[in-house]
């Protein structure tokens, strides 16, 4: 009798903790089903889990009926031969291990409308060609490629994840050891979901920058060029093309857009009115001026025959602002080199700008010029897009220097907010379908501030192109819910789970198996 309480007593401590250890593995298993929409993933780049605008997309994709199918093309590393290309490699190879991770987590939350297939270049040679064709043609660089129908968006490596390598950012110390590249943020959920989003959109806009105006370098791979932003809106859907009006007096049927960055020559009167005609008929226009000191400012174009019938004027002064001075907290602020950096809280309502607001991020600008509304009657409105705060002021070029003054006035009345980006909205001369300007006046969207800016030259272009939907702020849209952990809590998380929490149960076990007999 004895014996037989003792094994049932065993039993029931057995029982209970089995049934509670059963309890804590369900617990688990339905914490980790993508229903739960906050997972907090403490995995280093929160490889397992994504943001909830890309379970937005996904779910979109399947009440359109569309699939989505992305192909990678990771090409075998090679061996390294030195220090310096053995971190290159590894952190290549671990750009390419996030990436394989994260395209597991789109396939299960795709289902259906997501197919995802590795292709082996050196291995499975017939296959990868075949697709490659079925593609069209793929870049050496291309890494990966997110189709639907005919339709594609090729990726890189670098396109997936945020390097920082300072070697590139300073001139190399003969005999000194190089400073080591490092993985400073894995984008490739970003990457992924805008390629998506942009695919999703109808058709495929043509930007047509205008040459002949002695405008700012476009293609070459350099701080002072533009080419990031080509790439960009090439990975956004666009088509780039480059037309110059003042040849072909014309622009062309199937541009959505036309830009001009930059210029240091004077639009013709011809060429102004044929702009006017267009924006009159629907056209969209990007405008980017800047402020340069080269022969005495007179490299600084206000395209005025186009502002008169626009309704825009653009000043020829530097605009400033006073920073912080550190000596004298309390006052403020100095003038000087630093004034020229404008950081523009984006304080207008407009689509544009509404989504930076919103999630409190900060455009800069530099080199910039004063833009201004023109009064000329019903058929334009101007809308300030970017100002200054109010300790903005107009720095008149100083001959001696041949360069700007950029000392902090004494007259207080020189202060005062300052445009220096605006949207001109254009009344239709028949129809429905507005014409619209966006001007810049100064530097915001090169190659060395594209990092902070991409997000604001994006939603200018999409803006203008009608693609309201893809007006957002990417940094931001996409990012999972994480928590991040260090190795030692991570190592006192796993003995918490797998050691821990299972003595307690076996503990609470035995207390209940004890009060059981007691009563």
């Amino acid at each position: 009798m004895t014996r037989g309480r003792r094994f049932a007593g065993r039993l029931e401590v057995l029982l209970a903790a089995l049934l509670a250890l059963c309890v804590w593995v369900a617990a688990t298993a339905l914490a980790t089903r993508p229903e739960f929409k906050l997972l907090f993933d403490a995995t280093p780049q929160a490889q397992f889990s994504v943001g909830a605008d890309t379970r937005s997309i996904l779910d979109e994709l399947g009440s359109k009926g569309v699939t989505v199918r992305i192909d990678t093309f990771f090409e075998q590393l090679p061996s390294p031969q030195n220090e310096f290309e053995s971190r290159v490699i590894a952190i290549q190879g671990r750009i390419q291990e996030l990436a394989r991770d994260l395209l597991v987590r789109y396939a299960e939350l795709g289902g259906a409308t997501v197919s995802v297939t590795h292709f082996d270049v050196l291995r499975d040679v017939a296959a990868s060609r075949t697709r490659i064709q079925e593609l069209g043609s793929l870049r050496p660089e291309d890494a990966l490629v997110v189709s639907v129908g005919k339709r594609h968006r090729a990726l890189q490596l670098l396109d997936l994840a945020e390097i920082d390598a300072p070697a590139l950012r300073s001139t190399p110390v003969p005999g000194a050891k190089p400073v080591m590249p490092s993985l400073k943020l894995f984008k490739g959920e970003e990457a992924i979901s805008s390629a998506i989003r942009s695919l999703l959109s109808e058709g495929a806009p043509k930007v047509y920058f205008l040459v002949g105006y002695d405008e700012a370098e476009l293609e070459r791979p350099a701080a002072n060029s533009y080419s990031e932003l080509l790439h960009a809106l090439n990975n956004e859907g666009f088509r780039i093309e480059r037309w110059n009006l003042e040849l072909e007096g014309r622009i062309p049927d199937d541009a959505a857009v036309v830009a001009l960055v930059e210029p240091q020559r004077e639009m013709s009167p011809q060429a102004a009115a044929v702009l006017w005609r267009w924006l009159r008929n629907g056209g969209r226009l990007f405008l980017n001026l800047s402020w340069t000191s080269v022969d005495g400012g007179g490299w600084n174009p206000s395209l005025e025959e186009l502002g008169k019938l626009a309704g825009f004027a653009v000043g020829k002064d530097l605009v400033c602002h006073l920073v912080a001075d550190p000596a004298n907290p309390k006052s403020t602020g100095v003038g000087g080199q630093e004034a020229k950096v404008l950081v523009l809280p984006p304080n207008s309502p407009h689509p544009i700008t509404r989504p930076l607001a919103e999630r409190q991020r900060v455009p800069q600008m530099t080199l910039a010029r004063e833009v201004l509304g023109r009064p000329i009657g019903q058929d334009t409105s101007f809308e300030p897009l970017l100002r200054t705060g109010p300790w903005g002021w107009l720095a008149p070029y100083d001959s001696r220097m041949q360069e700007a003054d950029t000392s902090a006035p004494q007259d207080a009345q020189a202060y005062g907010a300052r445009t220096v980006a605006a949207v001109i909205d254009v009344r239709p001369e028949t129809g429905t379908r507005a014409g619209a300007i966006a001007l810049f006046g100064g530097v915001a969207f090169l190659n060395q501030v594209f990092a902070q800016s991409g997000d604001l030259a994006l939603n200018v272009f999409n803006w203008l192109a009608r693609r309201d939907e893809l007006v957002t702020v990417r940094g931001n849209r996409f990012v999972a819910q994480r928590l991040e952990l260090s190795p030692q809590q991570l190592e006192r998380s796993s003995s918490l789970a797998l050691f821990w929490t299972p003595l307690a149960i076996l503990a609470l076990a035995l207390l209940v198996v004890v009060w059981r007999r007691r009563v």
